[in-house]
């Protein structure tokens, strides 16, 4: 049973009695805190449990108690069929009320579910040690082959998404099959009060594919902000407009936005629930879908709006934005967002702002003389234009890189350029 099953009253108890009741709440994780608090000194617990909250932002506070207890086991069943009327992904938790130690970890999510049993019984695997004082509150990445490489890529040699660019949220209508419209479908509404937008189904790793989709936006630009037109004025300046959403209005004021619904003596009927701003929509910007297999990043220079319940957008700060959807559509940072991400059913990964904002940035130390770097950086472009021409005979491109990163001091700065889009 999830938070969906959960009254709001059932969930305000369990946040007022709970100290790991946070966000969304999974019911299976409060017995974690609940077998805790009964245990007596040095007592054990055991639980097969779903391995969610490891990752998830609604996990936090859980993450943060069994730190502060002794884990002794994990072991991550990954989507085995343990339950088979559900698909899940499972782990078994052993924990001690006790000082936190290094403690076991192993994953068991390739092994065929015919000989899992056996492998459990007779303990067939080798569980890889994890130091607890490497983990916090965020997200763990225990569940990756290579601990020690995630490291490595996580180091002081590199900075965060989060100091290069910024993460935003998109539009949430609150009733999409009424506020957003097919231009090519209709219904036939002033095309001034709408703005095209994007969906999960119009991105592509590098390609943004065009949309026929516009929502209709009845907000006024204000020194960048959106602000809500009046109802007079969309009635007198858009009567196309104001009439499909009058024919609408019951639904409309329907919409709910967490628990609070739309606010018919504000005015605010025809309005959406989250309208973002025309700083966002405007701004260039790199999308992805939500939730994903891969990674699929695309730049949008169209001032387009995404929608927010199923696209992530990232607006670059003080870094190119080619050269940072170069490094974001990357196999390292793909494998690196597998690592941290909670996976869902099927093998997709939730590409959300709690996990895109960890992604590594590596540093570039500027020591070439800024002549010499642009003389090597025209080299670098002609003989890749050669490859183009010659695929088959990458030696030249290759042997330039090797040269840039044996030199001393290296010149890494000129391969890595990041104000060279590819």
């Amino acid at each position: 049973m999830r938070v969906q099953n959960l009254s709001y009253t059932d969930i305000d108890y369990y946040k007022a009695v709970l100290e790991t009741a946070y966000k969304r709440i999974d019911i299976a994780d409060i017995f974690f805190e609940v077998g805790l608090n009964l245990i007596k000194n040095t007592g054990k617990l055991g639980f097969i449990a779903g391995t969610q909250f490891l990752f998830t932002e609604y996990g936090r506070k859980l993450r943060s108690k069994i730190l502060n207890q002794r884990i002794i086991e994990i072991i991550d069943l990954g989507d085995q069929p343990i339950f088979p009327d559900a698909l899940t992904y499972t782990g078994i938790f052993l924990l001690e009320r006790n000082k936190s130690k290094p403690f076991d970890y192993v994953k068991l999510d390739k092994i065929p579910f015919q000989s899992l049993e056996e492998h459990l019984s007779n303990r067939k695997f080798k569980p890889t040690l994890i130091d607890p004082e490497k983990l916090s509150d965020d997200s763990w990445s225990i569940r990756s082959e290579s601990f020690e490489l995630l490291g490595k890529l996580t180091s002081d040699l590199s900075e965060k998404l989060v100091d290069k660019a910024k993460a935003v949220y998109g539009i949430l209508t609150g009733s999409d099959s009424i506020m957003v419209i097919d231009k090519l479908v209709g219904p036939v509404i002033e095309n001034e009060v709408t703005i095209p937008i994007v969906w999960p189904k119009h991105i592509d790793r590098w390609t943004l594919y065009d949309t026929t989709l516009r929502v209709i936006y009845p907000y006024r630009k204000v020194e960048g902000k959106s602000l809500l037109i009046e109802e007079s004025e969309l009635k007198e300046n858009y009567p196309k407009c104001y009439e499909y959403l009058s024919s609408n209005k019951s639904r409309l004021l329907e919409r709910m936005d967490s628990r609070k619904n739309m606010d018919e003596t504000a005015n605010k009927w025809f309005g959406l629930m989250r309208f973002s701003s025309f700083n966002v929509i405007e701004s260039p910007k790199i999308l992805t879908p939500g939730v994903s297999k891969n990674n699929k990043f695309c730049i949008d220079m169209g001032n387009n709006a995404f929608i927010g319940k199923g696209v992530s957008g990232i607006i670059p700060t003080n870094i190119n934005i080619y050269y940072l959807s170069s490094i974001l559509n990357s196999t390292t940072i793909e494998w690196f967002l597998h690592q941290i991400s909670p996976i869902k059913q099927g093998g997709y990964y939730t590409y959300s702002s709690t996990f895109l904002k960890e992604i590594p940035i590596r540093r570039i130390s500027f020591t070439t003389p800024a002549d010499r770097r642009a003389a090597l950086v025209d080299e670098a472009k002609a003989l890749y234009t050669q490859y183009l021409d010659t695929p088959a005979e990458p030696a030249s491109l290759l042997d330039f890189v090797g040269e840039r990163l044996a030199a001393e001091p290296e010149e890494s700065d000129v391969v890595h350029a990041p104000s060279i889009p590819p």
